[in-house]
């Protein structure tokens, strides 16, 4: 009885073991497997599901299949898939009618004569509309047109456009030409990416694109910044130049930084790293707020051999106003051949550069007015400047220039820019100049070219210039200006007692009140040195804005009026930054 007892517990347990193993089995039976190779088109994850109709694309899910955001994109695959069906069978259905019809007849074509080598040459003029068209042709052009060497020169633009919103031809052809490219030069992507899986088709791509559709500063990789990296890591093999227009992360820049054939390194179109391989140099980085602070660093790091001129192009970027112990500031001190800078640095590290010919000093006006003086007149290497860009800000600042005009005797080129302290009626509200400015530049006896900007230029400084006063000068810019009725008869005498000098000049009426909110703001400066009043301030009076003097119109370069808006006057680069920040 114990041997049976203990034989019916054995044959239980057996019988629940194999029921559990035939129970498994069945799951897995049902569980679909994993697809090896593909991802899901919709999420990237493992795939494990195919088009039941096209069996094409392929997803992890019934979910994803059925989902409204990629149905208009399934409905293309598979259309275009029937259509490639069709057209397939139609064509072995014309080579057994000719077979049954007898021999075909061969006709030579001069083309074909050319040989692979030289048609695989000219094929690299094409674009990738016209390979595709030329590969149906015959059996012999479509071997050449899927050639690698022959899709060596095509940009291709992966659209994010809707689908929706696109011809049916198109979409189709978008498709086509992706599966049938072995390789493409440049693989230009929009932020928005497309519902296209650019991972399914070629990974031989020199050059990629990435265009931010939003690159104000923001910190927009993040946000698809996984697919960014799988897309880098997809074409690394190949890719040779990235360009993009923001780069905030450092881990994108490691990321590029690894990759075995990079050569060139892009922001907003200007090169800014150069890898080994590369024949290019960079002599000149212009950075602004589509780049962070660390990444500047890497750049001026990088670049420190060869670096001559450093640039901050936006004006809100607030990482450029650091003190000299910053990073930035360490990396920049080691580029000894750096000849151009244009940001507010210390002016205490000034002398560290002693190549230096080209400084654009933003918010000098800003600054304590008695450690500029002192910069200014024991530097070397502001005494041998040739280029210099002033930002006052909203006052005259007589001092400060009366310290420019004696120290930077080596001075070619001086702007001397203001900000607008309001709008009136649409009007620019100017900054009164010293109306003795004339006397003020005299030390500067070098000096070529003067632009002013957003300043009311009393008439007395256009006739000190039109007897004499600054002789070497050949180049005199009004940006935005003012001039009173005054004003306006001193530019007819400069013109005519100085014809070689070329004169910029698109003016408006001189507006120099503030508006209500801006009634914070000080008469003048109130520093030391700039708070004193010049004998002749009184003198030149503007006119009141509401009366009626006839000088309603601008002033021009060539002496007639034009109606507008003064905004219409061809600024330089620094003056449109100025404009954009009042």
């Amino acid at each position: 009885m114990i041997r049976v007892g203990h034989f019916i517990t054995s044959f239980a347990d057996v019988t629940l073991i194999l029921w559990s193993i035939s129970v498994y089995m069945m799951d897995q039976a049902q569980a679909p497997p994993a697809i090896q190779g593909q991802t899901c088109v919709a999420c990237g994850a493992a795939a494990v599901l195919a088009c039941p109709t096209c069996g094409d694309e392929f997803y992890c899910s019934q979910d994803h299949i059925k989902s409204p955001y990629n149905s208009e994109k399934h409905d293309v695959v598979c259309a275009w898939n029937v259509r490639q069906r069709q057209a397939e069978q139609e064509r072995v259905g014309r080579q057994e009618q000719q077979q049954a019809a007898g021999p075909a007849v061969v006709q030579d074509s001069p083309l074909l004569a050319l040989g692979d080598n030289l048609l695989v040459h000219l094929c690299g003029f094409l674009r990738a509309d016209d390979l595709v068209r030329l590969g149906q042709v015959c059996r012999a052009l479509r071997s050449v047109c899927r050639d690698a060497r022959a899709w060596a020169s095509v940009h291709f633009c992966a659209s994010s456009t809707s689908y929706s919103s696109r011809s049916e031809g198109t979409r189709l052809f978008q498709y086509g030409v992706l599966k049938i490219a072995p390789a493409l030069h440049t693989m230009e992507v929009p932020y928005r990416w497309p519902a296209v899986n650019l991972l399914r088709y070629t990974n031989k791509v020199k050059v990629f694109e990435l265009q931010y559709e939003c690159a104000s500063g923001e910190m927009v990789e993040d946000w698809d910044k996984k697919r960014l990296f799988h897309t880098l890591r997809h074409y690394s093999q190949s890719l040779e130049v990235v360009k993009l227009d923001c780069l905030h992360e450092m881990d994108t820049l490691r990321l590029i930084d690894q990759m075995p054939n990079v050569r060139e390194l892009y922001i907003e179109g200007k090169l800014v790293k150069a890898y080994a391989g590369c024949t290019k140099v960079v002599k000149s980085l212009g950075l602004g707020n589509t780049v962070s602070k660390e990444v500047a660093v890497d750049f001026v790091r990088a670049n420190r051999s060869t670096l001559q001129s450093f640039t901050v192009s936006e004006y809100k970027n607030r990482w450029a106003y650091c003190d000299e112990r910053s990073p930035l500031w360490k990396e920049l001190k080691k580029c000894n051949g750096l000849v151009k800078m244009s940001l507010m640095p210390p002016l205490s590290i000034i002398n560290s550069f002693p190549h230096l010919r080209s400084f654009s000093m933003k918010d000098f006006g800003d600054e304590n007015h008695a450690k500029i003086k002192r910069a200014f007149t024991s530097s070397p290497v502001i005494r041998n400047l040739t280029t210099l860009n002033l930002q006052m800000g909203y006052h005259g600042h007589r001092g400060l220039l009366k310290v420019v005009g004696t120290s930077c005797v080596a001075l070619r080129e001086l702007a001397i820019l203001f900000r607008s302290s309001g709008r009136m009626n649409f009007v620019t509200v100017h900054v009164d100049v010293p109306r003795d400015l004339h006397v003020i530049l005299g030390g500067l006896a070098n000096l070529e070219t003067l632009t002013l900007s957003v300043a009311r230029v009393p008439s007395m400084v256009l006739d000190g210039i039109a007897q004499g006063a600054l002789p070497k000068l050949t180049h005199l810019r009004l940006n935005s200006c003012g001039v009173t009725p005054q004003g306006r008869e001193a530019l007819a005498r400069l013109r005519e007692q100085r014809s070689t000098l070329q004169l910029d000049a698109k003016v408006s009426k001189a507006y120099t009140e503030h508006d209500t909110c801006w009634d914070w703001l000080p008469e003048r400066c109130q520093e030391a040195m700039c708070r004193a009043r010049s004998e002749c301030d009184e003198e030149d009076p503007v006119p009141d804005p509401d009366s009626d003097d006839g000088d309603s119109g601008d002033v021009d370069s060539d002496g007639g009026c034009g109606g507008g808006f003064p905004d219409s006057t061809h600024f330089d680069d620094f003056a449109c930054m100025l404009s954009d920040s009042d």
